[in-house]
């Protein structure tokens, strides 16, 4: 099979040739201090849905004696939730909180002037901003649903004979300010937007001192 050729024998979309111009691009280049991410170790043991888990009040996810769930938060303007966070937009605007919180060591993170520029930060592309699958109206539903939401992280634990349960209840953004543009909702005038991190993820991301690992302190043990 041709190199220039996909799997099914069809030649490579824009898309897939820009895709394979960046990667060789992101391997071909030394990474720098400015590169370096932060995540929750718990986030990385048990991820966020991949996919939409439908209209579903809350969802969970066990791997070994660690549980991570989600309370969907709700939306009194129209009467119900915002919805559980799934894909791929809410783990990146979790490495990018994380990230922040390490850099700044500041509960309250900017959003930016406008949404292009928090795509540019976040890791998604500017130009495919716009229609029903652009980044921006995607980013702008699934923070909402991020910022809106309960999470929860519950450890099993045994010792001697005996069991019992660890757990944390965390907003991600108890307090925050999010500005929308009305004449173009697809698109969002971000200044002034912020948010401001909970305790709990405040004192983990604080508190991190080793930027040579890709995770900051554990939050419950």
């Amino acid at each position: 099979m041709s190199d220039t050729h996909n799997n099914n024998g069809k030649p490579p979309s824009k898309r897939q040739q820009r895709q394979a111009v960046e990667a060789v691009q992101i391997y071909s280049t030394p990474p720098t201090a400015e590169d370096i991410v932060f995540l929750a170790r718990e986030l990385i043991l048990c991820t966020l849905p991949h996919s939409d888990p439908g209209n579903i009040p809350g969802w969970s996810r066990t791997n070994g004696n660690l549980t991570l769930s989600i309370q969907a938060g709700f939306n009194s303007k129209i009467g119900r939730s915002y919805g559980i966070p799934y894909g791929i937009i809410p783990r990146l605007v979790m490495v990018w909180i994380v990230t922040e919180i390490v850099r700044t060591k500041n509960r309250r993170l900017e959003l930016g002037h406008y949404l292009s520029d928090f795509l540019e930060k976040i890791g998604l592309s500017s130009y495919t901003g716009r229609g029903p699958r652009g980044d921006a109206r995607r980013v702008r539903e699934q923070i909402e649903r991020l910022f809106r939401s309960t999470v929860s992280f519950e450890y099993s634990l045994k010792d001697e004979g005996r069991s019992g349960q660890a757990w944390i209840d965390i907003k991600i953004a108890p307090k925050g300010v999010l500005w929308w543009n009305d004449k173009d909702p697809e698109q969002a005038a971000l200044f002034g937007s912020w948010i401001e991190v909970s305790d709990e993820f405040w004192f983990s991301g604080n508190s991190h001192g080793d930027q040579r690992r890709a995770t900051y302190m554990p939050l419950l043990v």
